[in-house]
């Protein structure tokens, strides 16, 4: 059973593809991102207008990841890369191939979520990009008061099990910058 929302359950078959028609169609996720910083406000928008195939492993490329960051105008786009490089060991690890988890993130139950399951103790993603828009749920609800770099960083205190976890995301999300 695959749970989209608080009221919105469906059942899910067997079968190796499911096409999910009219949960997506249309959907539109929208997520106000504010930030002290009236620089750092942000409005993400993204409105399915295709079916999605549950399991659709789409062919990451890190940028297109870097495109999408830009497109939808995240905040500290360059921390998000580098704790997505760090948390998959530079988009190698079992957890991101296997979940198109790039986060590390375990499924949420205190918030909106795009997670479809949970395989060895992490959220899996119908593809790489539903973990990105999940990450983005998450930043919004969690990381939106940040007004710098360091501000962020000093946020993700509970966010891994790795006392250097912070610095080391801020180390490598400095050569990163100039990205974007």
């Amino acid at each position: 059973m695959i749970k989209l929302k608080e009221n919105l359950e469906f059942k899910v078959s067997n079968v190796g593809y499911i096409i999910v028609i009219g949960i997506v169609l249309n959907l539109t996720l929208t997520i106000f991102l504010t930030f002290n910083s009236s620089t750092f406000t942000s409005k993400i928008e993204t409105v399915f207008k295709e079916e999605i195939v549950l399991n659709d492993k789409k062919a990451f490329n890190k940028n297109d990841l870097v495109k999408l960051l830009k497109k939808y105008n995240v905040p500290f786009p360059h921390i998000v890369l580098a704790q997505a490089k760090l948390e998959t060991r530079n988009f190698t690890s079992d957890i991101f191939i296997e979940n198109s988890n790039m986060f590390g993130m375990k499924k949420a139950y205190q918030r909106s979520r795009l997670a479809i399951g949970v395989n060895r103790g992490h959220a899996t993603y119908a593809n790489w990009e539903h973990s990105l828009f999940d990450y983005l749920i998450f930043q919004a609800k969690y990381l939106s008061k940040a007004g710098s770099d360091q501000e962020y960083v000093e946020k993700l205190n509970f966010y891994a099990e790795d006392v250097d976890y912070r610095e080391k995301v801020l180390s490598l999300s400095k050569n990163l910058k100039e990205l974007f």
